[in-house]
């Protein structure tokens, strides 16, 4: 992409991804509105960890992991 002769990793991924549709965009923008809990422009553990509900997943219904 910057015309060096080879690929980073950032390039690599780059070539990867399509870009974002507009609605996709706006289905990730409002995901990301409603994990940034405080609204300060960043998730942190402790947000996701607010929002995330442990009760249905597999482990921990049988008991192998607690919501911690």
């Amino acid at each position: 992409m910057d015309g060096d002769g080879s690929i980073n990793y950032e390039e690599f991924l780059s070539g990867l991804r399509d870009d974002l549709t507009p609605r996709r965009a706006a289905m990730v923008e409002k995901a990301y509105n409603i994990l940034d809990v405080n609204g300060n422009g960043t998730i942190n553990f402790q947000d996701v960890g607010e929002m995330y509900d442990v009760s249905c997943h597999k482990d921990f219904i049988e008991g192998k992991k607690t919501k911690e």
